[in-house]
Parts: C-alpha cells; structure tokens; sequence
C-alpha cells in the first residue's frame, strides 16, 4: 500500500504538472499572438504611416547592440592606444644622464595621453579618406586597410628620405617626424580594423597595444645602452670591481616602477581629460561644419577633428611661448648696476666694438665685466708688465641666427688682435650663457694677461 500510495501519487501530480504546463504554453501563445497582431508591438509601419517611417528595432537587437563587447571601445579609441602604447615604449630612450621616477613618469605620461590624442585623431584621417573611397558612410575594413597601408608606405617613405643630418633645418625635423608620425598612426589604425573584426575587440585592443608597447620598448634595448654619464671600468684594471661601474654625476637616480606608475596613470589621466575636452570640441565644430557647409554632423568629422587638434595646438603653443618667455626674461636681461659697457677696448660691449651693450645677456655682461685688470694680475702674480686679457662675446640677443653670432664672434676676435697673444682659448657657455669664471681668470692669472678668451651663446636656459 505504501508503495502503491506512493506510486498513484507521484502519477497524480504528473498529470497535473502537464496540464499546468500546456496552459501556460497556450497562454504565451495568445499572448504572442495578440502582440504580433497589435499595431504598437507590430514590426512593420502601420498602414496610417507613410511607407518610409524606418521601423523599430526588435527588442533582441537592441540587446544584442547594447551587449556588444565592442561598444566600449570604438576604433579610435583602439588606433589611439595602440599608437600610444608605441610612444610609451620609446620614453625609455637612455638619456645623457640617468633619469628619477619623477622625470620618467612625467615624460612617460605626457607623452602617452599626447599620442592617445593625436593617434586616435588620425583614425579620423583614414576613416575620411576610406568613406570618400567605398562610397559609403561606414567603410569597411578592406577600404580602411588599403587607405592604412598607402598612408604608412607613404609615411615611412617621407622618413627614410628625410634621414638626420647633422646641423640640419627645424622644417626637414618636422617634416622627418611628421612622416614618422604618419606610418605609426596609419599602421595602428589597420592594426585596430584586424583587432576589431572579432567579437572580443576590447581585449584584443589591449592586447595588441600591450605588444606594442613592448616591441617599442625593446627596439631601445635598454639592457645594452647606457647614459652618458656612465664610466665602464678597465677590466685590465687590477682595482676593477666586476659589476660595480660609476657615473659621472654627483647621484645617480633610480626609477621605482611603481611610483613611477602611479605618477604616470596620474598625469596621462588629467591629459586625457584635455583630450576629452578637445572631443567635445570635435563634434562642436562638426556640427558647426553641418550647419554651414550642409550634411551631417558625421560627413564633417574629419574636418571637426583637424579643426580642434589645430585649436588645441595653437593653445599649447601659446602656452609653452608664455612659460618660455618667462623663463627666459631673466636671463635674458642685463642686471641693474652693471649697466655701464667696459671701457677697455679689448673687451666686447666697448665704444670701439660697435655692440649694444644692453643686448647682451646676463651672464654674458657678468663675464665680459669680470675681465682682470693688469694692474691685479701684477698684484697677484708679483710681475710689472701685464697686459689687458682680450674677452670676446657673441651673446643671444645680438643676433638671432647662429650663423650671424659666428660673424660676429669672429670679427671681434678680428678687431682685438686675439690671435696675435700667446694663448686663446675658446670656452663652451652652459645652457643659460655662464661662463666659468674661475676657469677664465686662472688662465689670464697664469698667462699674464698674454691671452684671448672667446666664448659664443647659445640659449639662456639652464642646460
């Protein structure tokens, strides 16, 4: 009886779990039916529309829209890591001296949120010229590819002829990098049409922008060079110790990752946010283009995107004019007190050099005016016959071409004889124009005055 009960009940709640069952389905089939035949939930445009009213997307494609993995990252966002991801890389450049965390982090991170802006914006290029192509709004990914490909054989061409010269013109640098530039924005962009093909774009994006950070990083092999400050040991040297090489610097600075991380996802985020500010600035001046020129908004992208990188270039430029001004103001003034020009005619700066005296720099008047009487190098080297030491300067601010400050250098070495003491010598200006002062006077001490010493500026910013 306990096993018949238990079996007639186990058959009665299975009928009544298929009886609830088809009434279920019965009821999702009226329910279905009533939504298909019901003008709000119909596909198609009802028959009171006009016949061009585009229909609603079915639910499911909206799902699947706003599920697409793809949609966090768009294709500039892909060629702008990816091009940045390069720039990364090359910030590990050995420098002449050895660099801190800070230094790096803030070259790493600058550099970074610079290129994300200017790689992403030259998607924008291929996109135009792709569009103009295919004929279509959207081009597709053979269009872009072989719009990527012209542009970087182009790019890389414009460089390898462009190769660096010696003493060469700021234009052929420009025009160098500007081809550099090109090759890496066209290649990233074609890189990002491969990585977007698939469904997991954002992750292959990473994944890409991670090889090429790394391959970008390798190409510098930083394991091998070294800064220039470092001194390799004479392994003949019997004092050598294996592993322990010096630098020619009072500290030597290390890098700590991780701080050097942190500073840098810093200040790469607060440029990002000027980058996302000249986004803004891009469908503002696409929609302007609309407006004006017909169209729409997206037929100006281009145009929009070109139109607020110059915006944001100009304002930069600007920007490092102004700090540069003010950096330069103070050095590149004459002091109070020493506003009186030398009298000495072997000096420049005096009546007979035909030189402004107040155009020379700072440091320069501060040399020029230091020269050594006769009368102390007796004093000091116990002699009765010392003669005036000849100082010659080309400063900054005298003439604006090198060129015109070596002519210059040269005519006064002319016009004080210089060549014709028993010694010269040519001394190398820091950055800011010093000059050691030590070094000079030591020589016109020693020499007793039987000399000439030249020195010719060429900026007034610290080196």
């Amino acid at each position: 009886m306990a096993i018949g009960g238990r079996w007639c009940g186990h058959g009665a709640s299975t009928s009544q779990e298929r009886f609830r069952r088809r009434r279920r389905r019965r009821a999702s089939t009226l329910v279905a039916v009533g939504l298909w035949l019901h003008p709000v939930f119909t596909l198609q445009p009802p028959r009171h529309y006009s016949a061009d009213v585009t229909p609603t997307p079915a639910p499911d494609a909206l799902a699947r829209k706003a599920l697409d993995p793809q949609r966090g990252m768009d294709h500039p966002a892909r060629t702008g890591l990816i091009g940045a991801g390069i720039a990364l890389g090359r910030t590990f450049q050995p420098n002449l001296l050895t660099r801190g965390t800070t230094d790096q982090a803030v070259i790493s991170g600058v550099t970074t949120a610079f290129a994300y802006g200017v790689y992403s914006s030259a998607d924008a290029i291929v996109d135009s010229f792709a569009a103009r192509i295919s004929g279509q709004d959207n081009p597709g990914p053979n269009s872009r590819l072989i719009v990527a490909g012209v542009l970087a054989a182009l790019g890389a061409g414009t460089f390898a002829g462009f190769t660096w010269r010696e003493h060469e013109s700021r234009p052929r640098a420009a025009v160098r990098l500007a081809g550099r530039s090109i090759a890496v924005g066209a290649l990233s962009s074609a890189a990002s049409t491969l990585t977007g093909k698939r469904r997991s774009g954002r992750r292959w994006g990473l994944a890409v922008a991670g090889a090429a950070t790394a391959a970008s990083w390798a190409s510098m092999t930083p394991w091998r060079a070294a800064p220039g400050s470092l001194i390799r040991q004479d392994k003949s040297d019997e004092h050598h110790t294996p592993g322990q090489d010096r630098f020619f610097e009072d500290s030597v600075r290390d890098i700590a990752p991780v701080k050097m991380a942190a500073i840098g996802a810093g200040i790469a985020a607060a440029t990002y946010g000027v980058a996302r500010a000249e986004s803004l600035l891009t469908h503002g001046m696409a929609r302007l283009a609309s407006a004006s020129l017909g169209g729409k908004p997206e037929d100006h992208r281009a145009l929009g995107r070109m139109t607020a990188l110059g915006v944001s270039a100009g304002a930069a430029y600007l920007a490092l004019n102004r700090v540069s001004a003010m950096l330069t103001k103070g050095g590149g003034a004459v002091e109070p007190g020493m506003d009186e020009p030398p009298s000495s005619p072997e000096i420049t700066g005096c009546a007979e050099s035909g030189l402004e005296w107040m155009k020379q720099t700072r440091e320069g008047a501060r040399w020029l005016a230091s020269a050594v009487e006769p009368a102390t190098i007796d004093s000091v080297m116990g002699t009765s016959k010392a003669k005036q030491p000849i100082r010659v300067y080309a400063s900054l601010d005298i003439a604006e071409d090198p060129h015109e400050r070596v002519d210059l250098l040269l005519r006064e070495i002319d016009r004080t004889k210089a060549l014709e003491r028993g010694h010269f010598a040519l001394f190398s200006p820091t950055g800011s124009g010093y000059v050691n002062y030590v070094a000079t006077e030591t020589f016109e001490f020693l020499s007793g005055g039987d000399c000439a010493s030249a020195a010719i500026q060429y900026s007034v910013l610290p080196s």
